[in-house]
């Protein structure tokens, strides 16, 4: 389960987040949503976690056409509650 930061501040501080490791470049056709992991304790990873409108989750390695579709606006990828650590 992937949170946004807005809905982790009811949650108790000792919650464990998911964590990608295992990355692919491979990057699905219909994205339904995307978070950003950054980089916190327990998880160095940083990936961009998408669903698919199959409810699939993919773990993306940041690469420039991601980067590309976040800057046209055409995916949008808030961080996860990670930053907060």
């Amino acid at each position: 389960m992937l949170l946004s930061v807005t809905e982790v501040e009811s949650l108790p501080a000792n919650i464990i987040l998911p964590c990608c490791r295992d990355l692919t470049s491979r990057i699905p056709a219909k994205i339904a949503k995307c978070y950003e992991q950054k980089s916190r304790r327990g998880c160095r990873t940083h990936a961009f976690v998408i669903t698919d409108h199959k409810k699939h989750m993919w773990c993306i390695k940041p690469s420039k056409w991601l980067n590309d579709m976040k800057e046209k606006k055409h995916v949008k990828c808030p961080p996860d509650i990670s930053v907060l650590s």
